[in-house]
C-alpha cells in the first residue's frame, strides 16, 4: 500500500476545500475555479493509487478509512490487542477504498494475536474467497489458517460488542454521539460515556479520556478549542488547509511497520 498517512493528508485536504466551496456557495460568493484546490488534491490521490470510488464517495469517507488504519496498526505495534481488533473490525466499512485483501488479512492478523479465532476464522475464509488474487495467495491463507484451526477451535472468548450508529449527516443543538452510538475517531470505541466532544472542522466526535491530552483533532489535526470559543464559520479553512496539513505531526496515526508488509509472515 502507497503512503497511507500522505493519502490521509489529501483527502482531509480535499475535504476542507469541498467544505470551503460550500460555504462559499451559500454565502453567494463563488469564485471562479472553485474546484481547482480538490481538483489537484484529487489529481494527487489517483496518482498514488488510493481510493477507487473517490469520485462517487465524500472525501471524510476515505480520510477515515485511512486513519483507522493507521491507528489500527498504531494499535498492534503498542501491544494493544483490542484496540487494533476493534478498529481492524471498523475497516470491513470502507472496502471500495481500501482493498479487501488488506482489510481481511489485518482483521485475521488482530484477530490471531487478541484470540478472538471466530473472528479470525471469517476473516480467513473472506480472504479464501476473494476472487482478485492469486492461486498462490489463495493457497497460502488456507495453509495459514489449516495451521491455526488444528490447534484453536474458531471461537471468540467473549461475544462482541453491538455496532454503532451511522452519524448523522447534520449536527444540531441536540447533538448527543453517545445517544447516537457514534464512534470515537481516537479509538474507535462507540461513545457511551457523557464526556465527549466534536471536532467544529470535521463534525467528528471524540471521548476526552481517549484524547490523552492531544490538543488537536486526531482526524484532520484542527485545533479543539473549548466549545464556547469554537467558530462556526469554516469558510477560512481553505486557504490555511494546505499549510496547516503540511506541517502537522501524525502522532496518533502511527507508520506502517515494514514488519507487517506481509501480514502473516510472523505466523508461519
Amino acid at each position: 500500500m502507497s503512503d497511507t498517512r500522505k493519502a490521509k493528508k489529501l483527502y482531509v485536504l480535499c475535504a476542507l476545500e469541498l467544505d470551503s466551496m460550500k460555504n462559499t456557495a451559500l454565502d453567494g460568493s463563488m469564485p471562479a475555479s472553485p474546484m481547482r484546490g480538490a481538483g489537484q488534491v484529487l489529481d494527487g490521490l489517483l496518482a498514488m493509487d488510493i481510493g477507487e470510488e473517490y469520485g462517487n464517495s465524500n472525501p471524510w469517507k476515505g480520510a477515515e478509512a485511512l486513519h483507522y488504519w493507521n491507528l489500527a496498526h498504531s494499535f498492534l505495534y503498542e501491544g494493544n490487542l483490542d484496540g487494533a481488533m476493534r478498529v481492524a473490525m471498523l475497516l470491513k466499512e470502507y472496502e471500495g477504498i481500501l482493498k479487501a485483501q488488506d482489510i481481511y488479512s489485518l482483521l485475521a492478523l488482530t484477530a490471531f494475536y487478541n484470540q478472538y479465532y471466530q473472528q479470525a476464522s471469517k476473516a480467513f475464509m473472506k480472504l479464501e474467497s476473494l476472487q482478485d488474487i492469486s492461486d498462490n495467495d489463495r493457497q497460502a491463507y488456507s495453509e495459514i489458517a489449516m495451521s491455526i484451526f488444528t490447534q484453536h477451535k474458531p471461537v471468540d472468548p467473549k461475544k462482541l460488542r453491538g455496532k454503532p450508529e451511522k452519524r448523522p449527516g447534520v449536527v444540531t443543538m441536540k447533538d448527543d454521539a453517545a445517544k447516537n452510538r457514534e464512534l470515537c475517531v481516537a479509538s474507535g470505541k462507540i461513545i457511551k460515556d457523557p464526556k465527549w466532544k466534536r471536532c467544529r472542522t470535521c463534525k467528528h466526535p471524540m471521548l476526552l479520556a481517549e484524547l490523552r491530552g492531544r490538543r488537536h483533532c486526531p482526524l484532520c489535526h484542527s485545533p479543539l478549542a473549548d466549545t464556547k470559543a469554537q467558530s462556526k464559520d469554516v469558510s477560512h479553512l481553505s486557504s490555511t488547509a494546505s499549510s496547516t496539513l503540511g506541517g502537522l505531526n501524525d502522532g496518533g496515526d502511527g507508520d506502517e511497520d515494514p514488519r507487517f508488509k506481509n501480514l502473516f509472515s510472523a505466523l508461519n
